[in-house]
């Protein structure tokens, strides 16, 4: 699945569980897990966290769908990044402002960075941001 899909089925999951107001999720790398509780919204994905592996990063990932689960990642995934949806949109909405490779090259810098420091990426719209940086 391409992380363009992935997202959105990610952003609608999260919209469902805010609607259905509901604290239930389940692994996306573990499909054998039993569906969501029935008070979580009928048709929602509601998924911790998915596993990515990147051809652009030739690496694999963790998109956390929320920051309250971030020590459970990084138990069962200790080596190896986590992204939350905000930091994925940011790194996104960034590929349609630069040429294909020089975003391909922020985004390894970014991803090495974060394997190595285990920072966040801060978006735009907050203090700071990716794209600050990457020009600077």
């Amino acid at each position: 699945m391409a992380i363009a899909d992935i997202m959105k089925r990610a952003k609608a999951a999260v919209a469902a569980r805010e609607q259905a107001g509901a604290e239930c999720a389940k692994d996306a790398d573990n499909p054998g897990n039993p569906p969501p509780a029935p008070q979580c919204a009928k048709d929602a994905d509601d998924v911790k966290w998915y596993v990515v592996r990147s051809g652009v990063l030739d690496d694999r990932f963790v998109l956390c769908m929320r920051k309250e689960l971030y020590r459970e990642v990084t138990a069962r995934f200790p080596d190896t990044v986590i992204y939350f949806l905000p930091e994925m949109e940011e790194l996104l909405a960034l590929r349609d402002e630069m040429e294909r490779e020089a975003w391909r090259r922020m985004v390894r810098n970014v991803h090495l960075t974060k394997k190595t420091f285990r920072g966040w990426v801060v978006p735009e719209k907050t203090k700071g941001s990716v794209k600050h940086a990457a020009n600077h």
